[in-house]
Parts: C-alpha cells; sequence; structure tokens
C-alpha cells in the first residue's frame, strides 16, 4: 500500500513541482523568442542597414540554446524518474509475491494459484500508474490557459458593466 501511494502521490507531486518549472522557464523563453523575432524580422533592413546581421542571429541562437539546455534537463529528470518508478514497481511485485508465497504457501495445487494472481494482477496497476507523474506536469503548463479561460467570462462582462455604466451617465446629464 505504501509502495502505491508513492506511486500514485509522490512521484507525480514532485515531477509537477521540478518539471513544471522548467516548463515555465520554456514557455518564458519561446514567449520571449517569439517577440524578439518578430521585432527582429519587421526591422531587419535596419539590422542589414547597420552591419549588426551576426548580432541578431547570436541573440536569437542564444535563446535557442537556453531552450535547448532546458529540454536537456527536463528529458533527464523524466528518464531518471521513470527509472525509478520502474525500481519502485519492480519492489512492490517482489514485495507481492513475497507476502503471498508466505500467505497461500509453497504446495502444488490451488493454493499456490494465488500467489500468480496477486502478482499477475499488479501489473495492470502499473499500467494504470506510469503515466501520472507525466500527465501531472503537462497539467502545470496548462494552467495559464485554464485561468485565462476563466478569465474572458469576467472580463467580458467587467467591460459590459463598466459601458452601461458609461451609457447610463451619459443619458443622466
Amino acid at each position: 500500500l505504501l509502495l502505491v501511494v508513492i506511486e500514485m502521490g509522490v512521484v507525480p507531486y514532485v515531477s509537477a513541482l521540478i518539471n513544471g518549472a522548467r516548463q515555465q522557464q520554456r514557455k518564458h523563453l519561446t514567449t520571449q523568442l517569439y517577440a524578439d523575432l518578430t521585432d527582429n524580422i519587421i526591422g531587419i533592413s535596419d539590422w542589414i542597414s547597420s552591419g549588426r546581421e551576426h548580432d541578431f542571429m547570436n541573440r536569437t541562437q542564444d535563446v535557442l540554446d537556453d531552450m535547448r539546455h532546458i529540454e536537456r534537463k527536463a528529458h533527464r529528470f523524466d528518464r531518471n524518474r521513470d527509472l525509478i518508478l520502474q525500481f519502485v514497481f519492480a519492489l512492490g511485485s517482489v514485495a507481492i509475491f513475497a507476502w503471498s508465497a508466505w500467505y497461500f504457501g509453497g504446495s502444488v495445487g490451488g493454493s499456490s494459484n494465488w500467489i500468480l494472481a496477486f502478482v499477475l494482477g499488479y501489473f495492470p496497476l502499473i499500467d494504470a500508474v506510469t503515466p501520472l507523474p507525466q500527465a501531472a506536469t503537462e497539467a502545470s503548463a496548462h494552467f495559464d490557459a485554464i485561468k485565462s479561460m476563466n478569465n474572458i467570462g469576467t472580463t467580458d462582462s467587467k467591460t459590459a458593466e463598466s459601458k452601461t455604466h458609461a451609457s447610463k451617465s451619459d443619458s443622466k446629464k
């Protein structure tokens, strides 16, 4: 039970904390890159006429290098997390095997089939729990979009209220 709690709660939480911060950094760098590229493409003639084309390329390359560095760290963390998770699952399988062998005994016949049944019943749990850390990490990346979507209705209603209030004020005058 403790292993299942670790697999379903602790590992996804830690993964969301660590890689969620990296995703926020990558999102910020991507936004910065798009803004810089847009400004620089619009002003490309200024870059060329001033002879600073290499500065333009170097600035873009620096941001891309930072993004690649963050992605490499995130992938390394994902691989290590998955390795540890597989180790915990293997430990859980061995623990279930040991418990069921102790409880049902090792005699040939009906009761020894329960040993195999418990161990084989644990494997679908592995398939169900393995994607949770990645899902928790990806969910944290979508919080900004959810907040924006939630603010759409409130922003529109506030705008409508202010327009209605302004028109009422104008009609009183």
